[in-house]
């Protein structure tokens, strides 16, 4: 089972809860307009959904899910989706990354000239 880690949250929507969200913002003849946050294939309902990174070719947005309860995490994993026109598709988790520890922080990048997947994990040892 996952290790229990405590995460301090502060403030409160209308609903008396606040959950991190990703947003898109459209560029105008005015600049950036107001941002707004992606459907609930994306930020589920629920979950904190944080840490976004977009592809170099922008074909697919990488993120963070995290489930919290009694302000201890639950749940961490990694999720992708990919572009359908102006909008991301259902996301799927990343295999071979999330497992009993937290994942975070993925970031696209290329290493020895292949695509590669960083991000963070913290790793919890008993002995």
């Amino acid at each position: 089972s996952l290790p229990r880690k405590e995460i301090y949250i502060e403030g409160e929507d209308s609903e008396g809860e606040l959950y991190f969200k990703i947003y898109k913002s459209t560029l105008t003849d005015k600049g950036y307009d107001r941002g707004k946050p992606l459907g609930e294939e994306i930020n589920r309902e629920g979950y904190h959904t944080s840490s976004p990174s977009i592809s170099p070719d922008g074909s697919r947005m990488y993120f963070v899910r995290t489930l919290i309860e009694d302000g201890q995490i639950i749940e961490q994993k990694i999720y992708f989706s990919k572009r359908k026109g102006n909008d991301w598709g259902a996301p799927d988790e990343v295999e071979g990354v999330n497992g009993d520890y937290f994942v975070t922080h993925p970031a696209v990048g290329e290493l020895y000239g292949k695509t590669v997947l960083f991000f963070t994990a913290e790793l919890t040892f008993s002995t």
